[in-house]
């Protein structure tokens, strides 16, 4: 994952991501691929997040996929049968709150 940090897309349920203060994270994928879904596992997931998700193709025009939504839970779903390079995760919250994981499922 490019963008913002590493840590929220590493495989590894030890490290937190923690947002900056534009409250955003950019995923690059590399190359346009297909994804089967994308979830989000919060820090607190017993406290409702809000979100919006988006995605691009070429990192300048985005498209609104799920958002603003409020949920809670592990793992939260967001988005289904998506084709983009980048993701874009906007945390709508003035709240403090990371993510352990965004997990991007190939089709």
């Amino acid at each position: 994952m490019g963008g913002t940090d590493r840590a929220a897309s590493d495989d590894n349920f030890a490290t937190l991501w923690r947002p900056s203060a534009d409250r955003r994270l950019v995923a690059d994928l590399g190359r346009v691929r297909a994804l089967r879904e994308t979830w989000l596992r919060p820090e607190f997931p017993d406290r409702a997040m809000r979100v919006s998700l988006s995605t691009s193709r070429d990192g300048r025009h985005w498209r609104a996929v799920t958002g603003p939504v409020a949920r809670n839970g592990s793992p939260i779903h967001l988005g289904r049968n998506l084709t983009a390079r980048y993701l874009r995760l906007d945390l709508l919250d003035d709240k403090p709150m990371g993510l352990w994981e965004w997990t991007m499922l190939p089709r």
